[in-house]
């Protein structure tokens, strides 16, 4: 039976999300990719066979995309620096770290805002960053594209 034709089933939308890092919701997250997975494959001979078995599971990366409100980008830059960066030219050389202390939380809604689905990326940090585009032609809002690793995720 197809859901239009239950009365009791409402199908998964989109728009009904938040993001939020620890306790703290992105009321200006614009999107987010939902985590998935890759499973390696070895082969093996046996015989005259050739055999696939199951190898190590990696998860894909999150892309995050936040509108640009009051100090999004100057924040971003900001923890950049907290994970370890140093600007070459004003303070030497540094190493990067994972500087998040809490988990980034994903969750999915029904019609009447009670969570669904909901996703805690584990040791996540930020990957790249895309400070938006700007141009004479477009009066839309700037948004800021974060590509997001993480070590692994749960779904309650």
């Amino acid at each position: 039976m197809t859901f239009w034709s239950a009365p009791n089933l409402e199908p998964t939308r989109k728009h009904r999300f938040k993001v939020s890092l620890g306790g703290d919701f992105l009321w200006w997250a614009k999107s987010v990719t939902k985590p998935g997975y890759d499973i390696g494959t070895n082969k093996y001979t046996a015989i005259n066979h050739s055999l696939e078995y199951p190898g190590i599971l990696t998860w894909n990366d999150v892309t995050l995309t936040i509108v640009d409100v009051a100090e999004q980008a100057r924040d971003l830059y900001d923890k950049l620096e907290d994970m370890g960066y140093k600007d070459p030219g004003r303070s030497g050389y540094g190493g990067i770290k994972k500087g998040f202390k809490s988990d980034l939380f994903i969750e999915q809604m029904n019609a009447e805002g009670n969570t669904i689905e909901k996703w805690t990326l584990s040791h996540f940090m930020i990957k790249s960053v895309t400070f938006g585009d700007l141009s004479y032609e477009d009066d839309g809002l700037v948004e800021i594209a974060l590509t997001i690793a993480y070590d692994w995720a749960e779904f309650e």
